[in-house]
């Protein structure tokens, strides 16, 4: 919880007040956060930050420890905040009960601190009871944290931290549960991870008069009566902090509206030290697991129109809600609409179900044209031209048409129509549509008709002839489309008594690009031609363009791309083609291109040697400049006998050394082997030399092995293509098989 103490508190370093303000709370410069920690001579090396703050933070320094009669007592008259202001009034005085303690500093090649300084040094009494920390001249009944950090220099040793302060008494302890060993665990002031075994964290709030006490004592000491005893283990401060603490703020949280089946993510602004506790409602109703400082509603229903959601954030200081009220619109949605045909004078109504909130604002029109109440010109009169319901009194043939209803609101807009036969007579079926229909792999296909007759027509949609179960409107969709249905046949079949029509449109399927077959790595002598092949599918046709590295290549846009004559500067080089199309596209993985050197290496030991040395170097005499690949490959010797690993040298994982001795050069990928004997005055062990696994001299390279061959044995080399380069940048070709070089 400390890490995510709030970053609000760095505001205060720059907070202006007003000087009616700053005159009545003159210590106001005090509620910025103040860090203490000891030093043996310097203040230089302390860096920040701890557990809140920044780098660069100043920390307030105790004096060089000096003991005397009375035992040890440090007056700092002058306290600054993190930001290096000093805070007017406020002073601190540390005191330990008895002579019996020290200044101590932990290395950090030891103890490996992070940062450093921070941990650098310490204090303990090992007889006596306590140290005594106390603040004057903060501001009056102010709440603070008391972070400190006090662990021990073994394991199970620490200390117990106790303050007592104008709300009470409260405690907290660590312990130093490091592992042993060296180096002794990570101490690491900054890391959540060991808050509990370097950090305790002590609420109190300052007395009346500004005042805040606070002891360290040794781990499982007691107090009676004022009078600290017992503990084992000695008492350690290494540093502590005093934050200001502070009730939570919530801000940001603000009502809001929203589509119905859409998300909406609730990330209001929250302050508050120590960091506070979450607990999300809905209409007062704690939510179940719902905890965190933000609040995902996911797939809204209109049924949380008006919901009011909550936020509860809570620390020992001081408890706030938030709330916001959720408003969910719904797109208009129409239903009801049917073809009619109807004799001339006929009274004709149109009644659609219409949904959606805001409730939709409706108008009916007629062959796209809007529709207005009264006398229509043909000898018809229309009513309800803004409602759900439309009414055609005395219809005309005329009237004769398509009616559609638009609705909308804040949500959207939706149209339905129908269609409208007025005729003297019967009329047979007539079909207007549907249309042919383009659309990708995987997405919805919509065939629409209008359709005329009287009788009104009885409708039957059929795909390739043979009909669709319950397809009897004027409309049909096709959903998830698949590239298999590209040409079918989707028809309409309208029927009344006067005879039957058909009307007919195909489905084309579009489908992205997709890659069977990346192109695959290749390895060629340098000068021969190096050629790459994709194997892809799309429709339409896709196109290509191949890349080097992320850069496209200039005229490379078949399915094939070939590097007609490479050299070493194009060893390693990757290789990939994206493939694209009017629906998408798609980049296959890399291909890399390896240049084969036209060198030769000459084995030393020769291949079939005899009576070796069991610690003979191994050499290569190639016939061209090397330099070696020290980032990629690996050489390995094996025991001929059951092809056992004896050793493996990796060229990326060789390790860095730089002697102690100044004078001499550091020495890159170094490794290191142990010998018998000692060579005193080396520098360098007693017991390690340190040598370059692979190294290089003009044309040869020479491999030393870290262990000794062993007698009466026979061995074998293998080595990775690439583990060499010749002058021109081109893989030596790698050592491979059990009789190459034995």
């Amino acid at each position: 919880m400390i890490e995510n103490l709030i970053c609000a508190l760095r505001k205060f370093q720059t907070m202006l007040c007003a000087a009616a303000f700053c005159a009545s709370l003159a210590n106001a410069d005090a509620q910025n956060l103040i860090n203490v920690k000891p030093y043996s001579g310097s203040l230089s090396g302390i860096s920040g930050p701890a557990v809140v703050g920044a780098p660069g933070d100043y920390w307030n320094m105790f004096g060089n420890l000096q003991t005397n009669s009375t035992g040890y007592l440090t007056n700092a008259a002058t306290i600054k905040d993190s930001s290096g202001a000093t805070v007017s009034g406020v002073s601190m005085t540390l005191a330990i009960n008895t002579a019996n303690q020290s200044l101590s500093g932990y290395s950090s090649a030891n103890y490996n601190p992070n940062p450093a300084a921070i941990m650098q040094n310490y204090i303990y009494d090992g007889n006596g009871d306590y140290f005594t920390v106390i603040f004057s001249g903060l501001p009056a009944n102010k709440p603070y944290l008391i972070c400190g950090m006090g662990t021990g220099n073994a394991q199970g040793q620490g200390t117990t931290w106790w303050a007592d302060t104008a709300n009470g008494h409260a405690s907290a302890a660590c312990t130093a549960n490091f592992t042993s060993g060296t180096p002794l665990g990570t101490r690491d002031a900054t890391q959540a991870t060991n808050q509990g075994v370097c950090w305790v964290q002590i609420p109190a709030t300052t007395t009346a008069a500004g005042g805040v006490t606070f002891r360290v004592c040794k781990l499982g000491a007691t107090e009676s009566g004022g009078v600290v005893s017992g503990g084992s283990g000695r008492a350690y401060l290494n540093a502590f902090q005093l934050q200001p603490a502070s009730a939570p703020i919530i801000s940001g949280l603000t009502n809001q509206t929203v589509i119905a089946g859409s998300n909406t993510v609730l990330n209001p602004a929250i302050s508050g030290v120590p960091s506070p506790s979450y607990q999300w409602r809905s209409n007062t109703i704690p939510m179940v697991g719902e905890t965190n400082a933000t609040l995902v509603l996911n797939s809204i229903q209109s049924a949380q129109n008006g919901v009011a959601y909550s936020l509860v954030a809570s620390n020992w200081v001081g408890v706030v809600t938030n709330s916001m009220v959720l408003t969910v619109i719904v797109p208009p949605g129409i239903t009801g609409l049917n073809n009619q045909a109807v004799p001339v004078g006929a009274n004709v109504t149109n009644a659609a179900t219409v949904f959606g909130v805001p409730t939709p604002a409706l108008r009916w029109q007629f062959n796209n044209n809007p529709l207005s109440d009264g006398a229509s010109g043909n000898g018809s009169t229309v009513s309800g031209s803004t409602t759900s319901k439309l009414v055609l009194l005395n219809a005309q043939v005329a009237d004769g048409g398509s009616y559609s209803l638009v609705a909308s609101n804040s949500a959207g807009s939706i149209t339905n129509s129908m269609t409208l036969t007025v005729s003297s007579g019967n009329l047979p079926p007539m079909i207007a549509g549907p249309t042919d229909q383009t659309v990708a792999q995987s997405n919805k296909a919509t065939f629409t008709v209008s359709v005329s007759g009287l009788p009104v027509p009885t409708l039957q949609w059929r795909v390739n002839g043979t009909d669709i179960a319950g397809a009897t409107n004027l409309s049909l969709g096709v959903t998830n489309v698949q590239y298999p249905q590209n040409g079918f046949v989707y028809s309409l079949v309208a029927s009344n008594s006067l005879g039957m029509a058909t009307n007919s449109a195909k489905l084309y399927v579009l489908m992205p690009p997709s890659i069977s077959q990346s192109p695959t790595n290749l390895a060629v002598v340098v000068g021969s031609p190096a050629p790459f092949r994709v194997i892809a599918s799309g429709v339409p046709a896709p196109n290509y363009q191949w890349s080097r590295n992320g850069n496209p290549i200039s005229g490379a846009t078949g399915g094939t791309y070939t590097l007609a004559n490479p050299q070493g500067a194009d060893n390693g080089a990757a290789f990939t083609v994206t493939v694209s199309n009017s629906v998408g596209t798609v980049t296959s993985s890399g291909a890399t291109l390896s240049v084969l050197s036209t060198m030769i290496g000459a084995f030393g030991p020769t291949n079939g040697a005899m009576n070796i040395s069991p610690d003979q170097q191994l050499h290569i005499i190639f016939s061209g400049g090397t330099q070696l690949l020290n980032t990629n490959g690996t050489l390995t010797v094996r025991d001929a006998t059951d092809n056992s690993v004896v050793q493996t040298i990796d060229a990326s994982q060789f390790l860095s050394y730089t002697p102690g001795n100044t004078s001499i050069q550091t020495i890159p990928n170094a490794a290191i082997r142990t010998v018998q004997g000692s060579y005193s005055g080396s520098g360098l062990g007693s017991t390690t030399y340190y040598y370059m696994p692979i190294a290089l001299y003009g044309n040869e390279a020479w491999i030393t092995l870290t262990n000794r061959l062993s007698y009466g044995h026979t061995y074998y080399v293998n080595c990775d293509t690439g583990l060499f380069l010749d002058s021109n940048g081109a893989s030596f070709t790698g050592i491979s098989g059990t009789k190459s070089w034995v």
